[in-house]
C-alpha cells in the first residue's frame, strides 16, 4: 500500500446530541448494553449489532484480562459490574441536513478500482457515526425516516481517551490490536484484520505520522491512479504511518468484515476504531506486530 499525500481533515464533526434517554426495551438486550459499555471502555466489538459474535467475545476476554476478572469471554455479573458507568446506553440525536444530505456515491469500488471515497447512503453514514450496524439503527427506530430534524435513538458511544497511547501490540493469531499507556497498562482492544504472513510487517516499529482522509495510490488497468480520500477509500478515513515503507494502521470501508477476512498487508480497523486510536497516539509510539 502506498500513500502519496497526507490530507488533514477532521472526521465526523457533527452536532451535539439531544437530551439522553433510556428506553425501557434497552434493559432487555444485555448484549447491546454490554457492547456499548465495552465500546465506552475502549474494548471494541467492531460494529455494534446487538448480537454476540467472535469480536464481542474477544472484547469481553481482553476487558476481563485488563480488570483481573476470570477470563471467559462471556458477559457475567462481575463483568457487567466492572463495565457499568451509570450512563444511558442510548441517547436521542437530532438528524441534521449534513447528516442526511446529498453527496453520496451508491457504488462501492473494490480495492482494485478507483474509489470516490464517499458514503454510499445515509444508512452507511449514520452507521459509522454511531459505530453501529445500520440494520440495528432501524430496529431502534422502527418506522422512522432518517431525515433532517428527526430525533432518533442511537447507541451512546464515542468516549474519548483520558490518557495517551504509548504502545500498540498487534497479534495475528487472535486478530487483536491492544493499546497501552506509558506505564504499560492495557488501555484498550480493537479487532483487526491482517494479511498473509509474507506481507505482514512483523517486528517492532514506530508511528511516524497520522493522516486523515488520505488518498490511495494504486495501479488500475496498467495506470497509476489515485482514489479520493474518504470513508470508502480502501484505507478508510485515517492512516497511521509505520516506519516501514507503504505500511500502516488504517481504517476500512467494510466494518462488518473486520477480523473476518484478510487484508492486503496492512493493519486494518474499523474507521471509528482507527480514529479513536489516532486521536490518542503519542509521537513515535511503539508498534509491535507479532504472530
Amino acid at each position: 500500500m502506498k500513500l502519496i499525500a497526507f490530507i488533514t481533515v477532521l472526521a465526523f464533526a457533527g452536532p451535539v446530541a439531544a437530551q439522553d434517554t433510556q428506553p425501557k426495551n434497552i434493559v432487555e438486550n444485555q448484549t447491546l448494553k454490554a457492547q456499548v459499555l465495552l465500546d465506552r471502555a475502549h474494548f471494541s466489538v467492531g460494529e455494534i449489532d446487538g448480537t454476540s459474535g467472535s469480536n464481542m467475545r474477544s472484547a469481553v476476554k481482553f476487558f476481563q484480562e485488563a480488570h483481573s476478572l476470570p477470563v471467559t469471554g462471556k458477559i457475567d455479573d462481575a463483568t457487567l459490574s466492572a463495565l457499568e458507568d451509570n450512563q444511558p446506553i442510548l441517547k436521542s440525536y437530532t438528524l441534521t441536513a449534513d447528516d442526511v444530505g446529498g453527496g453520496f456515491d451508491p457504488t462501492k469500488a473494490k480495492p482494485s478500482q478507483k474509489s470516490s471515497g464517499k458514503y454510499r447512503d445515509v444508512d452507511e453514514k449514520l452507521g459509522e457515526l454511531f459505530q453501529t450496524n445500520p440494520k440495528l439503527l432501524h430496529k431502534l427506530n422502527p418506522g422512522v425516516k432518517f431525515e433532517a430534524g428527526q430525533v432518533i435513538q442511537v447507541p451512546a458511544v464515542n468516549a474519548p481517551y483520558s490518557v495517551k497511547i504509548a504502545k500498540i501490540v498487534v497479534t495475528k493469531h487472535d486478530k487483536s490490536l491492544k493499546v497501552y499507556d506509558e506505564a504499560g497498562n492495557l488501555m484498550g482492544y480493537y479487532p483487526t484484520t491482517l494479511g498473509d504472513d509474507q506481507v505482514v510487517p512483523y517486528g517492532t516499529h514506530k508511528i511516524i505520522g497520522v493522516a486523515h482522509n488520505p488518498p490511495y495510490d494504486h495501479v488500475l488497468d496498467g495506470k497509476r491512479v489515485q482514489s479520493d480520500g474518504g470513508p470508502n477509500n480502501p484505507v478508510g478515513n485515517v492512516w497511521m504511518d509505520l516506519d516501514v515503507p507503504h505500511y500502516g494502521i488504517h481504517g476500512s470501508p467494510s466494518p462488518d468484515k473486520i477480523a473476518k477476512q484478510k487484508s492486503h498487508g496492512c493493519i486494518r480497523l474499523t474507521n471509528w476504531d482507527a480514529n479513536e486510536v489516532a486521536s490518542a497516539i503519542v509521537k513515535n509510539a511503539t508498534v509491535i506486530v507479532q504472530q
